[in-house]
C-alpha cells in the first residue's frame, strides 16, 4: 500500500497534483487514529515493524509524520528502502539535502546497509549514473518511434500520445473534455493500447501508476490485463476515471518501473542541464532499462 494509504493520511492536494487527477480531501486530525490502529488493542495485533520503500519519493511532511510517530511509539522499528543518492526527489523538494536528512538517521536509529548490485544490469558499479553525469551526449541513440516513451514534461506527454493515437486503425474514440485529468482530447483504443492506472482501486487489484493493456473491446465493455491482474470495465465513463492512455508518461511517473523493451526518452537536451535534478531526471529514464545500451533511444 501507499503510505497515505496504509497509514491513513488524507491527500493533500495543489495544482500540479489536480494535473494528474487527484481528488481534494478535506485536511482533518488523523495522528491519533493512526497511533491507535499501529498500537494494538485486545481484538488487533500491535504493529512492531514498518517498512518504507522509495525512499527518494518521500517527502519532508511525510517524514514529520513518521518521526512523530516514532517518537510516540518509540518499540517501532522502521526499515527504509531506496536510492537517495541517485532517484528523483520529491516534486516541489528538490532543494532539499535528503541524503543527510538527520530525520532519516534517526528513524532508523543512525542505521545503514548500502547494497551495490543492480538487478535490471547485473552490475555493481555506477557506471550508469556516471555517464549521465559526464557525457549525457554519449549516450544519445536514434530509432524509429517505439511504442513505449518518456518525458519531463505534460506537455510533451500529450503530443506523442496524439502522434500514436493518431496511427492508430479504426480505434474507438472515447472524448475527455476536462484534460485537466491528464488525458487528452480524446483517447483512442485499440487491442494491445497501453494504459497507466490514475488511481489505485480497492479490491481489484489495480495499483496507481501500473501499466495495463487492452485486451478485448466489445461494444461498451473494455477488458484490460497485465501479467499480475485482468479486469472488465463496464463503461467508458469509468474507464476514463481510472485509467490515461500510456503511450507516453513522465519520467516522475516512471520511477519504481523496470522496462524490458525499448522506449525513447524525448526532451533529452531539455534535462542535460548541468545540475542535479537533470542529473536524477536522465538517470532514473535510462536506469529502467534492461539493457540502456541497446534499447533506450533518444529525442532532443
Amino acid at each position: 500500500k501507499t503510505l497515505h494509504k496504509g497509514l491513513g493520511i488524507p491527500v493533500i492536494t495543489d495544482e500540479e497534483l489536480l494535473e494528474e487527477g487527484e481528488e481534494q480531501i478535506e485536511y482533518k486530525s488523523f495522528i491519533n487514529s493512526i497511533l491507535k490502529r499501529l498500537e494494538g488493542n485486545e481484538k488487533k495485533p500491535c504493529y512492531d515493524l514498518l517498512v518504507v520503500d522509495e525512499l527518494s519519493m518521500v517527502g519532508g511532511y511525510m517524514l514529520s509524520i513518521l518521526s512523530y510517530i516514532k517518537a510516540r511509539i518509540p518499540r517501532i522499528k522502521f526499515i527504509l528502502m531506496g536510492d537517495l543518492d541517485h532517484q528523483l526527489k520529491p516534486v516541489g523538494e528538490e532543494h532539499r539535502n535528503f541524503v543527510n536528512s538527520l530525520a532519516i538517521k534517526e528513524l532508523v536509529n543512525h542505521n545503514k546497509l548500502t547494497l551495490h548490485y543492480n538487478f535490471r544490469t547485473n552490475k555493481t558499479t555506477d557506471e550508469l549514473y556516471e555517464r549521465c553525469r559526464d557525457d549525457p551526449q554519449g549516450l544519445i541513440h536514434y530509432s524509429e518511434p517505439t511504442e513505449k516513451n518518456l518525458s519531463y514534461t505534460h506537455n510533451k506527454r500529450k503530443q506523442i500520445i496524439e502522434y500514436h493515437q493518431d496511427q492508430l486503425i479504426n480505434p474507438l474514440v472515447i472524448e475527455t473534455k476536462n484534460t485537466k485529468t491528464g488525458h487528452n482530447d480524446n483517447l483512442k483504443l485499440v487491442v494491445g493500447t497501453p494504459l497507466i492506472a490514475r488511481i489505485s482501486l480497492k479490491g481489484s487489484g489495480i495499483y496507481k501508476n501500473e501499466i495495463y493493456y487492452v485486451k478485448s473491446i466489445e461494444d461498451d465493455k473494455i477488458e484490460v490485463d497485465n501479467e499480475r491482474n485482468t479486469m472488465e470495465i463496464d463503461n467508458k465513463e469509468d474507464l476514463i476515471r481510472w485509467f490515461c492512455s500510456a503511450y507516453c508518461i513522465t519520467i516522475h511517473k516512471s520511477q519504481s518501473q523496470t522496462f524490458t523493451e525499448d522506449y525513447t526518452i524525448h526532451e533529452w537536451s531539455y534535462i542535460s542541464k548541468n545540475n542535479d535534478n537533470f542529473l536524477r531526471l536522465r538517470y532514473t529514464a535510462m536506469s529502467r532499462s534492461i539493457d540502456y545500451e541497446n534499447k533506450v533511444f533518444m529525442r532532443l
